[in-house]
């Protein structure tokens, strides 16, 4: 049982190191787009039961250089799919913040974070300047949460 472990472990490291390598690589818009769209989520996650104007406050004090404009797109685009774009098609900021938090605040488990990853890879990739190669970005969101986000903590 230890070997086995053992080998798992190793695995995540080196997973992880070449995630390390590859993100080092990336133009920081890249990085910024990715850092943005886990922390985004990460916010609104942890402030389900908060007013969305605190929500928004708290984005744009983590994310100064983030236009509004961008975030409510990102938002949009990466909630598409989901239950919950109808009750966000064509929303203001707030609306939208608040219907996420409401549908978020419903999920539990597995679901939710799958639910939670899928929402900051879509905001990653809309934030993401446009040739930005999607499997960067997929491969990458999970490293920047548990590197960054989750660390920051």
């Amino acid at each position: 049982m230890k070997k086995l472990l053992s080998i798992i472990g190793d695995f995540f490291t080196s997973l992880f190191g070449g995630a390390k390598k590859t993100w080092k690589k990336l133009s920081p818009e890249v990085q910024a787009a990715l850092l943005n769209g886990s922390g985004i989520i990460e916010i609104i996650n942890t402030n389900v039961d908060e007013a969305p104007d605190f929500v928004i406050e708290l984005i744009q004090k983590a994310f100064p250089n983030l236009d509004i404009e961008k975030l409510k797109d990102g938002l949009h685009q990466a909630a598409l799919g989901l239950t919950v774009a109808e009750s966000i098609n064509n929303a203001d900021l707030q609306t939208t913040i608040e219907n996420l938090q409401a549908y978020l605040k419903g999920l539990q488990g597995t679901t939710w974070a799958k639910i939670s990853q899928a929402l900051a890879l879509g905001i990653a990739a809309a934030l993401a300047p446009p040739a930005t190669k999607f499997a960067a970005i997929s491969s990458l969101i999970e490293f920047v949460y548990h590197s960054f986000i989750k660390k920051a903590k």
